[in-house]
């Protein structure tokens, strides 16, 4: 069953289900799942080639928006000074939890190992 939520601060309806709501889910969520269809918000793990051939790895959950940050220099510190920045890697989880994971792990990796991810030429 599916019902009719309006947020009054920002004059926003939204269809939601009551399952979404017992869930207690944040308000970036519900948003999401609208109508019968529910959209599942996604997480990625990503990794930039920078302008000076460096890699920047980081996460985000609109990578679209997120990618045209780095290009503005207004992303991550480390890119504000070497753009054009440039995705080279990209991976999808389901959970915020599992993107900031896997993008510790590739933080980890030297340059070397980054450079055997699928897709990854420098």
């Amino acid at each position: 069953m599916y019902f009719l939520l309006y947020f009054a601060f920002k004059g926003i309806l939204l269809f939601t289900s009551l399952a979404a709501v017992e869930e207690r889910l944040p308000l970036r969520q519900l948003f999401l799942r609208i109508n019968e269809g529910e959209i599942e918000m996604k997480n990625y793990t990503y990794v930039l080639k920078c302008s000076d051939k460096s890699l920047y790895t980081g996460w985000t959950n609109d990578i679209e928006k997120r990618l045209k940050s780095h290009n503005e220099g207004k992303g991550a510190k480390y890119t504000r000074g070497r753009t054009p920045v440039e995705l080279v890697y990209l991976e999808e989880f389901d959970t915020k939890e599992a993107a900031m994971k896997r993008e510790a792990a590739i933080k980890k990796m030297s340059r070397a190992e980054k450079l055997k991810l699928p897709g990854i030429k420098v």
